[in-house]
Order: C-alpha cells, then structure tokens, then sequence
C-alpha cells in the first residue's frame, strides 16, 4: 500500500473495516475472521492457542448456519481480526451434542443430513431433497419454514449493541442460507438445473417462495441488530472451479430478482449496512449481475477458480465491489511453506489493497488440513506488511 494515500485515520479497527469498505486506504489492510468461509478448523484453533499460550477457556460455540464452530476473543485479537460476528441461533432441538456425535438432522426446511467426524472437526451432509417429486401447484401447500417458530435472534440484539457501544470493532450478522442454494438443495441439484431450462414455471415459483421465506427469516435479523451492523451477510454459492453453474442470462432471469428483493429488505430501513454475499467458485461473469442486485462484498473470492484472478479482479470490479478474502487454501495454504505464504500474502495485499475496497482473509474456511504453521504466516503477516 502507498503511504501518501493512507489517513492518520482508520487507527481503530472499525475505523479501518470502514475505510476499506468505502474504497479508502485504512492505515492497513483489515483483517476478517469467522462468518463466511473465514472460520478455523476447531483442532486449529486448538494448536493456534497453544501455541500463543492463550487459556482453552476463551473457547466459545457458535452456530455457522448448521453446524457449530468455535471462536476465541483472545486468539482473534492476537490474529489481529477487526471484524466481531453476531451469529444466529439455532433451531430449539438441535443440539451440539447431536453434532458432536454425528447423529442425522431435520432441519426446518425439511432437510436432512448427517455429520462426519474426524480430526477434532466437524462436517455435513445433505441427504435428501424433499421437493424432488413436487409440482409446481404443491409449492404453495409445502411446509415452508415458519421464521416466528423459533426466534433465532435471541441475544443478537444485545452482542451487537455491546460491540456497537464499544465501538472498537467493525459488527458483521452472520448469514442465513441462500436463494439458489436451497433452491438446489431442496429440489436436488441436478433437477433444479434442468428445470431452469426446462422447467421454468417451477423453477421461478421454487426461488420466489425461498425468496420470501429468507426475507422473512433477513427482516426479523434487521430487526433485531440493524441499528448497530456494518454489515449483514447472505449467501449464495454460484461458482464452480472452472465458471459459473449458470449462465449470467439465467442468473438474471431466476435468481438476480429474489437477491434485489433481499438486499432491499435489509436496506430499508437502514441503508448505511453494506451487504456481503458468500460466492464460491468461479463467478466472474456474473459479477455485473450481483452488482446490479446491491451486493457491496464479494467473499470468499476464491483465487484459484476460473477467471478470478486477483489484479483482474481489482481492476475490472474494484471500483463496485469489496473483496474479502483471497488467500488460497486450495493449495498454497495446504502445501507451501510458511516462507512461500508470507511473499504470497504480500502479492495479494499488494494487489487488491490499494485504493481500499479489500478486506484480508483466506480464499475459504482454514479447515484442518492446513499447517497452523502457515495460518500464523498469513496472518501476522497481513498485520505487518498491510500497513500503509
């Protein structure tokens, strides 16, 4: 980063999470950890506060959309995170103890799936798709999710008012699920993909009755933590390795009308939050289509896909969109050294920090193949070397 374009402000880090966010130099590049595709691996996080001496105590649960991961206020601060998530609940009757032991869940909107375990971390499976069979006439008697059976938002209000009051840290709301996603889920993916081709009366009806149920589920969180949010997270994955899993035409024509409708809702009332959409993949070609809808923040921006190649990123997308994230866990952060990471996280910050509008991370979740070795490169790198 330059140093004549740096401000003496942006010290604090919600100052600097601002900054960047308004496509201005903060005094270094933000760092972002946990929500989206930036969470650790829990046997990480356990090698990383051993090796800074920090208590297991710090050790606390929160629930990622579905599952729970773990965060440490002391070890985020050593990592030099400026960010603080305010998580959802989870649904009454699930449990973490249900997680740990790897049982199968149902969910509320009738999916089911299963968790594997190994290594000290968790994951899941979706196992069914309970609108394979259905027809467009029964979407509108299907069991949706009810957004008042459970208030998922319990405590929310009251941890992003508390950091808010503080002020010291940029406040991020975790995301719920995504208009595609269940979309594909619900129906199964292979099904939802032809019928958007062949089946289009359905598939329009299927994301507009996801659609609603998310604005629902989104202005119940604004509610409750609008008023003291930078940002409200959503997600969608559209990418593959190689491009998009839809063309930038069926993208506009299905799913860009339900992403304007959600990013209005969170608007509304409080048009200063800035929207951050959760994009796996490969997804270039339907950037200009994103930025139509309203999204402000692209995560996880996953380098090593098909055409997201940082600098042409910065320089075709630069000036609409924040990029968050980036540093490759395909690959480099697996296999390289840590001497190979940090030159690898100074070419990235080299190459979408200046002018702001990027916010540091890795290209996905740290899981546990990743050496702790080279989390520790990255980030104390970026707490050096990003500074303006």
């Amino acid at each position: 980063m330059t140093e004549s374009k740096a401000s003496a402000e942006g010290k604090l880090p919600r100052e600097r999470v601002l900054r960047a966010l308004n496509h201005q130099e903060p005094d270094r590049v933000p760092i972002i950890l946990g929500g989206s595709a930036q969470k650790i691996a829990a046997s990480t996080v356990h090698t990383l506060l051993e090796h800074y001496d920090l208590p297991e105590t710090s050790l606390r649960r929160v629930f990622a959309q579905f599952r729970f991961e773990h965060v440490s206020e002391p070890l985020w601060q050593v990592l030099g995170a400026d960010a603080r998530h305010v998580y959802w609940q989870p649904e009454q009757r699930f449990s973490y103890e249900l997680q740990e032991r790897g049982e199968v869940y149902v969910d509320d909107w009738g999916l089911d799936y299963d968790f594997s375990i190994g290594g000290g971390d968790t994951s899941c499976v979706y196992r069914s798709a309970p609108l394979a069979a259905a027809t467009v006439e029964e979407l509108d008697t299907h069991a949706w999710p009810d957004p008042d059976a459970d208030d998922r938002t319990v405590g929310m209000r009251e941890a992003a008012q508390a950091l808010f009051t503080e002020g010291r840290y940029a406040v991020y709301a975790y995301r719920h699920g995504g208009i595609f996603d269940y979309s594909s889920f619900l129906r199964g993916t292979e099904r939802f993909m032809m019928d958007l081709v062949m089946n289009k009366p359905f598939a329009k009806r299927l994301v507009e009755k996801v659609a609603e149920v998310l604005v629902s589920f989104y202005e119940r969180l604004v509610a409750a933590v609008g008023p003291y949010v930078d940002v409200i997270e959503i997600a969608d994955d559209l990418g593959t390795q190689k491009g998009p899993m839809i063309s930038p035409s069926t993208y506009d024509e299905f799913i860009k009308p339900c992403h304007k409708m959600l990013v209005a809702a969170i608007k509304r009332d409080f048009p200063q939050i800035k929207v951050m959409i959760h994009c796996d993949g490969g997804v270039r070609p339907l950037l200009p289509g994103l930025i139509d809808a309203g999204i402000d923040i692209l995560n996880p921006v996953q380098v090593t896909a098909g055409g997201m190649e940082p600098a042409a990123l910065k320089r075709d997308f630069g000036d609409a969109l924040v990029f968050q994230g980036g540093l490759d866990t395909q690959n480099l952060l697996i296999n390289a050294t840590p001497e190979e990471v940090v030159e690898a996280t100074k070419r990235l910050i080299d190459t979408l920090a200046p002018g702001g509008g990027y916010l540091f991370g890795p290209s996905h979740n740290l899981l546990a193949d990743i050496p702790a070795e080279n989390v520790i490169a990255m980030f104390e790198t970026a707490q050096h070397y990003g500074r303006a």
